[in-house]
């Protein structure tokens, strides 16, 4: 018997001796293997995400609630996943652990029994789960719910859904329905090389950690299986889907981003994923398709701060050594130098094959090729803040306009907070600081070193030593600041907190992403508290924003978010949700942070009694700092999302889309190289952020702007490459 027979065994068994009264009754309406499916996928996928219990159980519930078409009760869908949740318990699949979860306790899942789970995976009939990709394409989406019985927008009101027709919103659903009707692949040589090298740990860390990141020493234990698990199951769905075209349910967040409705094996999951996947569809290179596959290698290596002509000429030059990688994947091992090792090697395996498609005396123009390729925004969250504020300074740092090389806000963004760092850096604390620092270093070594009671220990003696050693902390922090001296580690020490300014970036979050993105640049940062990365983080964002001390470096940014959150708040002061329509697809966004009434309830499971917090959606109210903090991210957000959307209708070819990033087959690129561009410059002619007060009766906000023209990101070869 097979896993997933075992599975549906023990759920009919359980259901044939379960008390009347018992909520999970309405599982005798369903067959027990499609609840054993329709529950399994949502139970790998809080293996994977490090969920806690409340979250699978109200989810699988909630899952079976839909399939019987039943209004989903918070309280009743978690009775009904944990009855469930017990059976994946009492097989060894799953098991739970107690962590801290912010100020509280949870429990969360991890997996028991790493193999059975991936074995169910091979098992299942993806048509049945519903976060696996699909065999055959789904039905088009006719109305706000799927005949799946998914929404189209996630946990959507009345008032959107009543909004989201194909007449009043045709744009997003000739977006769903065209990703619908794109077939996927798997790229079965690569898989070779995949499974040889997630069957061999030694293997992959003999090849030096590039592959399979969760062999990286400075993951913590959660993350590095959390990763190591992901290897496994996109290993298992690759394996299970290698001989067919399969194909994905999409839907849309509130905010109008468009997503596949499956977990970890698609378009927009990591590298080890991604670089998986092929299209069904394949298509001669013709005229310019070679040149964006040459582009398309060269930033999958990592060389994407350079011309466009320039990453070309950069793949000509390595073109033999980068086919030799194909070749030999495994005696050849450069390939996992790269950025984007996966998607590299994949570029790598085309190159080796138009070569031999070329030694065989054919034009390379007629190579047929069904590798989707792609091009990224150049911080797409600053571009929609300078293309709002026209704000001609910051428009080249992001590439809206054409320049001879390539505008660089991460490394402008760095450069200021190091010339602040040299005015604030005392030499007279240079002492202190190494005593400092090299206690800080001991301190971490030895806890490496330990387990358990001893960790502990360690634990609390470096906290008590923090706390007596405060004061003289934060006052050496420029001086740690100021020992970085490359530009490059100083421009990865400030990317991701610029990065996020346009989607929420608070002053607090880039004090924990410089803590945490630190931990792999360089050893200089081991042990780093949280004082010397708080001195950053706050540096970042007043550089970015501006403050009593520094007027903002990106001005016309920062008064586009202060504007977005003047708009929340002027909500929330009339007890209202801030919600806006956004422009050209029509889409109807509605802001529901709420905060809601919390309730103590016991599930039993395995004889033991667990008492999980539960949110109920039934009981809440206005949660007016979230709606606050929420405003500027979700505009840009909606902003961004139609801006993809507009991309993706105007295109008459196969298009995917990750986010700020869009892809095709090289042979169509020269086209959607053109028409990312047109529709940005289109958005932005229309002039959607007076749309946008005048529809929420706030044109008295309107700020004095800038001199930019939109249009010439038409002439811009770096925005989206």
């Amino acid at each position: 018997m097979n896993v997933l027979e075992a599975l549906a065994d023990s759920i009919d068994e359980r259901l044939k001796v379960m008390h009347f009264n018992n909520k999970a009754g309405i599982l005798n309406k369903l067959e027990a293997t499609d609840v054993a499916e329709r529950s399994a996928g949502f139970v790998i996928d809080a293996v994977l995400t490090d969920a806690t219990l409340t979250s699978c159980v109200c989810q699988i519930g909630a899952s079976m609630m839909r399939a019987l078409g039943m209004a989903t009760d918070t309280r009743d869908a978690a009775k009904v996943g944990a009855f469930l949740f017990e059976v994946y318990m009492d097989l060894d699949l799953i098991a739970l652990e107690t962590r801290p979860n912010g100020k509280d306790m949870a429990y969360f899942i991890k997996a028991a029994n790493d193999d059975l789970l991936a074995d169910l995976i091979e098992q299942m009939s993806t048509d049945k789960v519903e976060n696996l990709p699909k065999i055959t394409p789904p039905a088009d989406w006719t109305s706000s719910t799927h005949g799946s019985g998914v929404s189209l927008v996630k946990n959507a009101k009345k008032y959107v859904k009543d909004k989201l027709t194909p007449n009043d919103t045709p744009i997003l659903f000739k977006l769903v329905n065209k990703a619908q009707n794109i077939g996927w692949r798997v790229n079965k040589e690569l898989l070779k090389t995949f499974v040889s090298m997630s069957n061999n740990e030694e293997l992959a860390e003999y090849l030096g950690d590039f592959a399979f990141d969760y062999l990286e020493p400075e993951e913590t234990k959660v993350v590095k299986r959390s990763k190591k698990l992901e290897v496994k199951f996109i290993k298992s769905i690759a394996q299970k889907l290698k001989n067919g075209p399969f194909y994905h349910i999409y839907n849309l967040d509130f905010r109008g981003r468009a997503y596949p409705n499956s977990a970890f094996f698609h378009e927009q999951s990591s590298d080890n994923a991604k670089g998986l996947l092929l299209l069904d569809e394949s298509k001669p290179l013709s005229e310019n398709g070679f040149y964006w596959l040459s582009v398309h290698t060269s930033n999958c290596w990592g060389e994407d701060k350079i011309s466009l002509d320039a990453r070309a000429n950069y793949t000509y030059k390595n073109l033999e050594e980068w086919v030799s990688y194909a070749r030999a994947p495994l005696e050849n091992k450069g390939w996992l130098k790269a950025d984007k090792c996966w998607s590299f090697l994949a570029a790598c395996i085309e190159l080796k094959n138009i070569v031999a498609h070329c030694d065989a005396g054919k034009d390379v123009s007629t190579y047929s090729c069904n590798l989707p390729i792609f091009i990224d925004g150049s911080n797409n969250g600053v571009q929609h803040l300078a293309a709002l504020s026209l704000d001609a300074e910051v428009a080249p740092l992001v590439n809206l306009v054409p320049q001879a090389k390539v505008g660089d806000v991460y490394m402008h963004v760095a450069n200021k907070a190091w010339e602040q760092i040299t005015t604030d850096l005392n030499p007279a604390l240079e002492e202190k600081y190494e005593e400092l620092h090299a206690t800080l270093r001991e301190f971490s070594l030895k806890y490496e070193g330990t387990k358990g009671a001893e960790r502990a220990d360690h634990r609390k003696v470096f906290a008590k030593w923090k706390t007596e050693n405060k004061d003289d902390l934060m006052a050496c922090a420029p001086n740690f600041w100021a020992k970085v001296t490359d530009p490059k580690k100083q421009r990865k020490v400030c990317k991701r907190p610029v990065m996020t300014l346009g989607y929420g970036g608070t002053e607090f979050g880039f004090k924990d992403q410089v803590l945490q993105d630190t931990k792999s640049i360089d050893k200089h940062f081991r042990g780093m508290p949280f004082s010397w990365a708080q001195y950053m983080g706050s540096l970042i964002y007043d550089i970015c924003r501006g403050s009593a001390t520094f007027e903002a470096a990106l001005p016309g940014p920062a008064n586009m978010l202060n504007l977005f959150e003047t708009l929340a708040d002027r909500a929330s002061d009339e007890g209202k949700r801030l919600a806006w329509t956004v422009p050209f697809t029509g889409m109807p966004v509605l802001q529901q942070y709420r905060k809601y009434r919390e309730v103590r309830q016991s599930i039993h499971m395995q004889g033991v009694r667990y008492q999980i917090t539960l949110r109920l959606a039934e009981e809440q109210y206005l949660d007016t700092a979230k709606q606050k903090t929420a405003a500027s991210p979700n505009i840009i957000h909606s902003f961004d999302a139609a801006h993809l959307a507009m991309t993706v209708t105007s295109c008459d070819f196969v298009t995917a889309t990750v986010h700020d990033s869009f892809g095709c087959l090289p042979g169509d690129m020269e086209e959607l190289f053109i028409t990312v561009r047109e529709t940005f410059s289109d958005f932005y002619t229309a002039d959607p952020l007076k749309q946008l007060l005048t529809e929420l009766d706030a044109m008295d906000l309107m700020p004095e702007r800038g001199s930019l023209d939109v249009n010439d990101i038409i002439k811009s070869d770096y925005a989206f490459a």
